[in-house]
């Protein structure tokens, strides 16, 4: 081959080189290859690992761990969990990120719980006075509704009934009883309880089923009325000791119960035993009277406005009516 000039080459970019020869390894621009490597890339994979180190260690330093933890002892475990329900209106004034943690610590004591000699329904530690310190769903997709308290604790029931203690009791040798005191409109103090008696479920003795009276609701003036169905539940008793109880309902709700403070002065023995007096009878009758009669006048004056508003007044008196029947059905029984 025979070159144009003895001190130029063509390069294989079309240039020519003053000495001559051909340069394939030094072309007369760096390739993006060399100059990527040639500067400290942000982008290159070492810099961005270094990067999401960095990044991930402020996150563990910023926020507080949300995990179990494995290696903690049962009173370590019960301690971190009454800390983070404290204050919680048993469970409901929880965020749904807080609701989780506390259902995980749940979680891994009920897993120390398996392990428990002996046996919750053989543990004299089962009864006594209990509060109810913590409730959830979070694990109970069937559940619908609060799992303790029912109406009394749902968004509206809390409005109206103020919550002030929130009680679960279990006597030898098999009586249950729960309570819900309140403030109705946040004056009148009142409660509702449920009075039942349980027997063992299944094989592994830590199950119960509660057979429950109808609920009693008590206000000032010697009131007692029922207020709902006869009803049962199905509980397990998780994990046991001296400060706590764990149960898991039937549907999955989760509970934390912890033993005394001011459920040991709310009476819970007499749950349900309260019958109305006579002044509460002639109350409740004098209130029914008048709400059938402001019904009857309504729906005597024809117009169809009237006949609407005629519907509530005779609901009332027939609830108040239902419920004193109630009361005089389950009397006897609960005397026995």
């Amino acid at each position: 081959m025979k070159l144009s000039s003895p001190h130029r080459q063509a390069l294989p970019n079309g240039r020519t080189s003053k000495s001559g020869q051909c340069d394939w390894a030094l072309p007369t621009k760096p390739s993006r290859h060399r100059r990527l490597a040639s500067c400290k890339n942000p982008l290159r994979p070492q810099y961005v690992h270094s990067r999401l180190r960095h990044r991930h260690a402020s996150v563990a330093t910023q926020s507080p761990s949300t995990d179990a933890r494995p290696g903690a002892s049962p009173e370590q475990l019960v301690d971190e969990l009454l800390e983070r329900i404290k204050n919680s209106d048993s469970g409901v004034g929880l965020q749904e990120e807080e609701e989780a943690i506390a259902n995980k610590l749940i979680n891994q004591l009920e897993a120390v719980g398996k392990q428990q000699e002996p046996c919750p329904l053989d543990n004299p530690l089962i009864f006594g006075n209990f509060g109810v310190a913590f409730s959830s769903t979070q694990q109970a997709p069937k559940q619908s509704g609060q799992p303790a308290g029912g109406g009394f604790r749902s968004k509206p029931g809390r409005l109206l009934f103020q919550t002030k203690e929130l009680c679960q009791s279990i006597f030898k040798p098999n009586l249950a009883t729960n309570k819900v005191a309140f403030a109705l409109l946040g004056c009148i103090s009142g409660s509702v309880g449920l009075r039942g008696t349980f027997a063992p479920q299944g094989d592994k003795q830590d199950t119960v089923k509660v057979d429950f009276e109808p609920p009693r609701l008590s206000l000032p003036g010697g009131i007692c009325l029922a207020v709902g169905p006869t009803s049962s539940v199905v509980l397990a008793t998780t994990y046991l000791d001296k400060r706590v109880r764990l149960g898991r309902g039937g549907r999955g709700s989760s509970f934390v119960f912890t033993r005394g403070g001011p459920c040991e002065s709310a009476g819970m023995e007499d749950i349900g035993l309260a019958r109305t007096s006579v002044l509460g009878y002639t109350i409740l009758l004098t209130l029914a009277a008048t709400f059938c009669a402001v019904s009857f006048l309504l729906l005597s004056s024809g117009t169809v406005w009237s006949k609407v508003v005629a519907a509530p007044p005779a609901l009332l008196g027939v609830a108040i009516l239902f419920g004193l029947w109630l009361n005089i059905q389950f009397g006897t029984k609960s005397k026995q």
